[in-house]
């Protein structure tokens, strides 16, 4: 990756796709003041610089009932780089991981899980 620096418009445009990932090209073009075709390419260069990694939903947990979520601390024997890298890695393989942090202090991560629907 290059030295890339997020200016403003890059800044609002994460912004508003924050809010709304949904958001057309033209409607974020309007939004911002800019044209269609600038729009994409900002885009485009967001996610190639590795500043937008994957356009995801966020379910209403309140439409859903009687959900069990489960924050578990976890505690690695090794700490090295490959440890903790290789730990993510294997996180992302599970769906009912919906969060993993990366804490400090006893423990070494906090998992957000949610059972499978």
């Amino acid at each position: 990756m290059n030295d890339y620096q997020l200016d403003r418009i890059d800044a609002e445009l994460l912004n508003l796709l924050q809010q709304n990932g949904e958001y057309t090209y033209k409607e974020l073009a309007v939004k911002i003041g800019r044209s269609k075709t600038n729009i994409v390419d900002w885009i485009k260069i967001l996610k190639a610089e590795g500043y937008i990694d994957k356009y995801v939903a966020l379910v209403n947990m309140q439409k859903i009932k009687s959900i069990f979520v489960a924050f578990p601390l976890i505690q690695l024997k090794a700490h090295t780089k490959v440890d903790i890298e290789g730990f993510k890695k294997d996180m992302d393989l599970f769906e009912e991981v919906m969060e993993c942090y990366h804490i400090t202090g006893n423990f070494d991560f906090m998992l957000k899980l949610l059972p499978q629907i």
